[in-house]
Formats: C-alpha cells, structure tokens, sequence
C-alpha cells in the first residue's frame, strides 16, 4: 500500500512540475511577444529550474537573455551620460540596477561613490546646540545620512540649525495605600484519583473489546473447520471419478461424462480452496489483534498497580493584605529651537516625564512573595532616567525634520518644468532621506524611467534607493 501512494505521490509531483513549467513558459511568451524582456527572462529562468534539461527552454532563456543585456546595454548609457552631466541622483540608481543585474563590483562601487556624492550635496546638514552635556549622544546608524557641521549658511536649502535644551528638572513623590489579595493554600483534601479511575475504564473497556474479538475468532474457526470438510467432500468426489474413469471404455458417452465431471470438481475444489484462505487469513488477523490487545491489557494492569487509589488535592483560600505604592516621578521640558534662514525660526517645548514604582507591606515573607521592600532610585538616577529619555526624543525630532527635507525636495521636484531634473531631484528626495519615497512619487519615478527605456525592463525604484 505504501509503494502504491509513493508512487501517486511521485506522480502527482512530475505532474504538478509539468503544469508549472508550462505555466512559466506561456508567461514568458506573452511578456516577450509585448517586448518585455526582464519579465521574460524572470519566467523564463524559473522554468529551467522546473526542467533544467529542456533544450527548448534553454534556447528561450538564452534568446531572452540577449535581448534583456541589451536593455541594460542602453541603461548603462544612460548611467554614464546621468553621471558626466551631474546628475549624480539619476547615475546612482541607474548603477543600482546595472548592479542588481551584472555579477561585477565596478558597478556596484559607483553606486556607492555616486551615494556618498549626493550625501555630500544634497543631504540634510545641522548646526546642533544641545545645551546639556547629558543630552549630548552618539547617534549611529540611525542618522546616517546626516552631517553635523559647526557653521551654519542659511541660504542653502539644506542646512539648518537646531538646539535643545532641558529645563530644570521637578522630581516628586507621591504614595498611595491599597488592598491586594493572594491565594495560598490552608489544606488538602483527600478524593478517588480521577487518573486512577480513568485507567479501571479503560480496563473494562479492553476486557470487552477482547471478548468481542475471541468470540469472533471462535466463529472464524467454525467456518474454516466447515470449509476443510467441504474441501475434503471434493477431494473424495474427485478421487472416486477418477478410479470410475479408469475403468471406463474411453471414447464411450460415460467416459466424456466422468471427464466433465472430474473437471468442474478442479475447479470447484480451487474455489473452495480461495474461500478457505481467505477465512484463514481473517482468523490469523484476529489471533494476532487478541494479542495485541492482551499486552494492552497487561500494560494496563501494570500502570494500575503504580497509580493511587486516592489523592490530596489542595484547597486554597484568599489572604487580602495592605499595600502601600510608591510612585517617583521625574518632570522636565524639552525646548526645541529651530532655524532655516533668516525669516524661518520656531521654539517649541515638548514635555518629558518618567515615572518608577515600587510596592511595600509587612507581609512578605508570610505570604512567601519573597519581594524586598521599597527598591527606590535616587535623584541622580532618576534625573538619568528622564535623560535618556530625552536623548530619545532629540533622534526622533531630528528624524521629523529629515521626513520634513524629504517632502520639500519633492515639492520643489513637482514644480520643476524640465523633466530630466524633475527626475533627478525626485531621487535626490528618496536618497537622502530614511524613509522610501511616497507612492504617488515613486510611481511619477517609475513612469518616466519606462518612458526613457521602454519596457525591456522594469525599476522598482524604494528597492533600488538601498545602499548595502
């Protein structure tokens, strides 16, 4: 039976690979007879990877190929051209997707010159003040693509100032009473062991399912001694024909009656004999189950002995006990300074608080909660406490203004009159900033990409803004 689903299975398998090859193949079809060669050769690639031997989709893959290389022939065109008339945005994901698609490290090095190029132009550029030595951080990777500079040139577009500042910080205490409860356990109680009862069941159950099988094993026993004497009858019948037959004048009318005879009595005695193992098969089959189930029985028995008779089970009861609540608060405000040129100044305050709490009562140790009494901070850590909360805050504020640089890029992109530089301050937007560019943006990016190379292949522009 085994072998038999193997077999299904296997089959099932190479006829599912075949719908799945064939499925890719009239894919690919369609995306090269509309002159999309990258969607092709994708189809066209996992096809091999169905059947790997097929010729023909060999011959598909390598035709496609071909025409694929030559639209990244003209991307890399394009990619020189972008880069010798500083459009330093539009080289780098050009490069990008040459470097998606070409196992070569020169394109993936310009991608990355061509990155740290328009970082160095277009990305944002702060002037900090941080008032506080305790809000001064390292920021890491998660402002990147930031440059810190000492001196500020209000007229650019991409630089700006920023400070903060925290003001004195309010530390308080406030203290609350309440009840609580727990449960413990005051006793036990003594009932039948439900596992223990479970298993007499389970006893009664086998003892009956085996008498059921014995009873049907005595009935197959009958029926096979009544087939063997059957087959006996036959067998006799069969051998006084034959002595009868040897005595018959052959050729005579009675000769060829004993010959028919002695015949069917063959084929009877066959039949009889299938009848009969059969029945012996269904006897051997049931011998064996009563076997089974008497070692079921036996483990029973066994796991019987070693399981109680009766269990405690505990009984709980509820303690309510006081409890006094200490709550230590740490307030401050965060001022946030804001300059981009000479007209465009703000100051803005964000309020900060960190809150520690702690619990205390004089019945610890008899409830066993094994909890020490009121583990207070001290000012100093609190006030460290509300810093680095702080210092949270000032990342997040500068990451705002970042998200805010992005959206003026693409304002000013949308109000461009030339596209090539429309596009280029587009990308410019989706390079410098952490976040992928808008839907709507990248879309516009997308569209005049296919409008300049055709449709040979595609761009997934927020992929390919990513530098490794």
């Amino acid at each position: 039976m085994r072998i038999i689903l193997l077999s299904i299975l296997v089959f099932l398998t190479v006829l599912s690979s075949g719908c799945t090859h064939k499925r890719l193949i009239n894919a690919g079809d369609d995306y090269l007879t509309q002159g999309q060669y990258q969607h092709a050769f994708e189809k066209y690639q996992r096809a091999m990877n169905e059947k790997p031997d097929n010729v023909e989709t060999q011959q598909k893959f390598e035709q496609t190929k071909i025409l694929f290389e030559g639209w990244l022939d003209k991307v890399e065109r394009s990619a020189i051209k972008a880069e010798q008339n500083n459009d330093f945005a539009k080289a780098q994901i050009l490069y990008s997707k040459l470097a998606k698609h070409r196992q070569t490290s020169f394109y993936r090095q310009k991608q990355r010159e061509l990155y740290q190029q328009n970082l160095k132009d277009f990305g944002l550029k702060i002037k900090l003040a941080i008032a506080q030595p305790q809000l001064n951080q390292t920021f890491g990777h998660r402002l990147d693509k930031v440059k810190f500079i000492n001196t500020l040139n209000t007229d650019k577009m991409n630089e700006i100032f920023l400070a903060f500042s925290i003001a004195k910080v309010d530390l308080s205490t406030q203290t609350h009473k309440d009840r609580q409860s727990a449960e413990y356990i005051s006793g036990y109680d003594t009932i039948v062991n439900p596992q223990y009862q479970e298993i007499q069941h389970d006893i009664i159950d086998q003892r009956t399912y085996i008498k059921e099988l014995r009873s049907q094993l005595w009935e197959f026993e009958q029926l096979d001694n009544a087939e063997y004497q059957e087959l006996l009858l036959l067998k006799k019948d069969q051998e006084i024909a034959q002595l009868n037959l040897e005595k018959t004048s052959a050729g005579s009318s009675e000769f060829k009656a004993l010959k028919k005879q002695i015949s069917n009595l063959h084929i009877q005695i066959s039949k009889q004999r299938l009848i009969r193992s059969k029945t012996e098969k269904q006897l051997l089959k049931t011998q064996k189950k009563i076997k089974k189930q008497e070692r079921n029985l036996d483990n029973l028995f066994d796991i019987s002995q070693h399981t109680p008779e009766l269990a405690d089970v505990p009984i709980f009861t509820e303690y309510q006990y006081s409890v006094k609540t200490v709550n230590q608060l740490a307030k401050s405000s965060l001022t946030y300074t804001v300059q981009k040129g000479d007209l465009a100044n703000f100051t803005r305050e964000h309020h900060l608080q960190v809150k520690y709490s702690d619990k205390s009562h004089a019945a610890h140790q008899q409830i066993e909660l094994n909890k020490d009494p009121l583990l207070l901070k001290s000012n100093n850590e609190l006030k460290q406490m509300l810093y680095v909360k702080g210092r949270e805050k000032v990342i997040e504020l500068i990451l705002n203004e970042v998200d805010n640089y992005q959206q003026k890029l693409i304002t000013t992109a949308n109000n461009e009159v030339k596209i090539s530089r429309q596009l280029n301050q587009w990308l410019v937007a989706g390079i410098v900033s952490n976040h992928d560019l808008p839907s709507g943006t990248s879309n516009k990016v997308n569209q005049e990409l296919s409008a300049e190379f055709g449709q040979g292949g595609y761009f997934k522009i927020n992929e390919l803004l990513e530098v490794d």
